[in-house]
């Protein structure tokens, strides 16, 4: 029985095969322009379900606010799930006052940043 550390043999040909594979589904932009996704862009698990733990304050498209905090939620076995760690989110919504805790909102990942897109205010 191999071992996880134990060495894996291609042939040449499956090897070129599983290079090609990659480089088409890691290497294309996201919307057909010159730059690569995985160096320009990350990877983007597009728009998440989350719960507010810190209040997401107001910010600007020059001066977004980055103090509010959520907690993601996933499916599991098709429930609903949250994930028990706060993770930091940026606004640059001027909203009237702060997305209170507890509040359910819509993350967007935009340049390796978790974004508020969707608050329930």
């Amino acid at each position: 029985m191999a071992g996880e550390n134990d060495p894996v043999a291609f042939r040449h040909k499956d090897g070129r095969r599983i290079a090609r594979a990659v480089r088409r589904s890691e290497g294309q932009p996201p919307t057909g322009g010159d730059r690569p996704v995985a160096s320009a862009w990350g990877w983007s698990p597009g728009v998440l379900r989350a719960r507010v733990t810190t209040a997401i304050p107001a910010g600007t498209m020059s001066s977004p606010s980055s103090s509010g905090r959520v907690r993601l939620w996933h499916r599991v076995d098709g429930a609903w799930a949250e994930i028990a760690e706060d993770v930091e989110v940026w606004n640059d919504h001027a909203f009237t006052s702060s997305v209170a805790v507890n509040k359910a909102v819509k993350v967007g990942w935009i340049g390796l940043q978790l974004w508020l897109v969707q608050a329930d205010c």
